[in-house]
């Protein structure tokens, strides 16, 4: 008897056990359109890291989610907001190069300037073709200048981005502290704290897309720290400061003319945190700013220097049609360098020729050229006054002169109408130095190209361009080549010999093949590696390698949302409130409701028969 009573005990408790679940579960089920409702659950609790609940109500005892689920997710957030502020700029760059379809590209314009060079090769005595091939020329510039702009305006669009995301990091920040005073005060006045906690969540997970950040939760407080575990908020603020440098150009860098990001120190002070603030917007936009946009900039600085250089040796070994009357240097010979020795080749000879405006050689002083040997014998190369003197002690008048008097850049001026060329002479030693740079081109005589870089060397692309003579006059395209035969013979006057023909491409036939097809060693630069290659090649991998930059943070933000997705998925089988599941969890308590129900009428039966049985006894 003792036993039936027992066992009707049990089933009596399992009743209300399994209506206090069908209850909840109902409750659940009515409750599932209310963004701001909570679930209510009756399963056992399980402990983590500082308590977070992340909204779950207890309808009896107290049930919370994974503590490492929790900080995956959060985690998992701020890598999906870092990936897709790359993929975003990373996108923008991409586009910045236009394409080859629509002829926009730095590849389809240097195409077209070797194709517009290669057909003046043909013609060379054209001047409408000679137009052509600058304006070419002028249009190839101004692709490599606007994708340069375009990282600028890139660069400080991610500024802006910057400013932007910490001021709202110190709201956020102030927000959680203030939530954190009310939740204390809501405790211990024994409140419902589900909905300050919901709040609360939710200014964590928005720091989260912007900064990688661990939480802490002391007491009632829930307390953020950097990556690096510098404190946000903890029983006082940390408030990050930060004061842009403005225009951000392509010299602006970190650390160095950008400032730093800080942070206010427990001694009240200021640190710098920017490296040390990871993942999220601010991460990326850091990452873009400081990295990825002067990776691409030493990349293209480093094709424009190059460009630059080896369009310059070329074009100063020839001369224009008709011939320039003056020729000034790029090269500035400070003071106390002008009587410095060069290091010339051993007996290597140079050529500078007097000529009239059909390219024929004229005299002047009883001299129409002079072949300088820059080096004699090997015993000492001339210094820069020497060849001012020699040049006019031969020709009998100042035609050498220095921009200072006595140094500073060096010009030579025809006299009387005239028109000069400088050159080589076959079976002497060209007249350049040991490293091969030739007289011309070591006073920068007759550039093409030119550029302002800054002393650290960058801005080669953002400054690149035509000369202003030869922006201004045709003429002085150096298509051909000074008269290099040893021994000039004078034939009835000097004017009838000629010193370049108006149809010699000579030189022009050497640029033409360079930017096209030459393979020059481009050192390692930004995101290019060390390689040999045409320029054309070198432009094409590098555009290349952007788009495989951005077809690579596509790929890694739709990998780290499918991640979160899934994270998300396991995250609300724990803590949401889910239709089908609560309609079933409501079934199956009131099926086992009922079935508890007739076992307690049987048992029921059971002890009225026995009572019957012992009552008539």
């Amino acid at each position: 008897m003792s036993g039936l009573l027992n066992l009707f005990g049990l089933t009596q408790g399992a009743a209300q056990t399994a209506m206090g679940s069908a209850r909840l579960a109902a409750e659940n089920l009515m409750a599932s359109q209310d963004p701001t409702y909570v679930k209510r659950t009756s399963s056992p609790q399980i402990d983590v890291v500082g308590g977070r609940i992340a909204g779950i109500v207890s309808g009896g005892i107290v049930r919370v989610i994974d503590e490492k689920l929790v900080v995956a997710k959060r985690e998992q957030q701020t890598a999906v907001t870092f990936d897709g502020v790359k993929k975003e700029f990373l996108e923008l760059l991409d586009d910045l190069n236009g394409s080859l379809e629509n002829k926009g590209s730095m590849e389809e314009k240097l195409l077209a300037l070797s194709q517009k060079a290669s057909a003046l090769t043909v013609e060379a005595g054209s001047p409408i073709l000679r137009r052509n091939a600058l304006e070419s020329m002028k249009e190839f510039l101004k692709t490599v200048h606007a994708f340069t702009s375009g990282i600028n305006s890139q660069r400080n669009s991610v500024e802006h981005n910057l400013i932007s995301s910490i001021a709202e990091v110190n709201v956020l920040t102030e927000q959680l502290f203030n939530l954190n005073t009310e939740v204390a005060a809501a405790a211990g006045s024994h409140q419902d704290l589900s909905n300050l906690e919901t709040q609360r969540e939710g200014v964590i997970e928005r720091l989260s897309k912007l900064i990688n950040i661990q939480v802490v939760q002391a007491d009632n407080n829930m307390f953020v720290y950097t990556a690096s575990g510098k404190p946000l908020v903890e029983y006082k603020l940390y408030p990050l400061s930060y004061t842009s440098s403005g225009i951000i150009d392509y010299s602006a860098e970190y650390p160095g003319s950008i400032n730093p990001i800080n942070i206010l120190n427990e001694n009240g002070g200021l640190s710098d945190i920017t490296t040390e603030l990871v993942g999220g917007r601010i991460g990326a936009c850091l990452e873009m700013r400081d990295k990825v946009y002067p990776q691409y900039q030493k990349s293209i600085d480093q094709f424009a220097k190059m460009f630059q250089q080896q369009v310059n040796h070329i074009h100063n070994k020839g001369t224009g049609f008709p011939p320039s009357a003056k020729l000034t240097g790029r090269m500035f010979v400070e003071d106390g360098d002008q009587d410095v020795a060069i290091a010339w080749k051993d007996d290597s000879v140079v050529r500078i020729a007097l000529l009239d405006d059909k390219g024929k050689f004229a005299e002047s002083g009883g001299e129409f050229h002079l072949d300088l040997n820059l080096n004699p014998g090997g015993i000492g190369g001339l210094t820069p006054a020497q060849i001012l003197d020699a040049i006019n002690t031969h020709f009998g008048s100042e035609i050498a002169t220095f921009s200072e008097g006595d140094h500073g850049y060096l010009s030579l001026n025809a006299p009387g109408g005239l028109r000069l060329a400088i050159g080589s002479v076959d079976g002497s030693i060209s007249g350049e130095t040991v490293g091969e740079v030739g007289f011309s081109e070591y006073f920068r005589l007759n550039d093409l190209l030119e550029s302002a870089p800054d002393a650290a060397g960058r801005g080669y692309a953002n400054s690149l361009k035509l000369c202003s003579e030869a922006a201004a006059d045709a003429s002085v395209f150096a298509i051909g080549r000074l008269n290099s035969s040893p021994a000039i013979s004078l034939v009835g006057s000097v004017a009838e010999t000629t010193a370049i023909a108006s149809g010699d491409s000579s030189n022009l036939s050497e640029l033409s093949q360079l930017i096209n097809s030459s393979p020059i060693t481009f050192p390692a630069a930004g995101v290019m590696p060390l390689q040999t290659t045409s320029f054309l090649g070198y432009l094409t991998n590098m555009v290349n390698m952007i788009h495989l930059d951005a077809s690579a943070a596509i790929e890694q933000h739709g990998f780290s949302e499918d991640v979160l997705n899934g994270l998300e998925q396991r995250y609300s089988m724990v803590s949401g409130v889910n239709q089908d599941e609560e309609t079933a969890e409501v079934m199956q308590q009131k099926m086992l409701y009922q079935g508890i129900l007739n076992t307690s009428r049987h048992l029921i039966e059971m002890i009225n028969s026995m009572l019957d049985v012992f009552g008539g006894v």
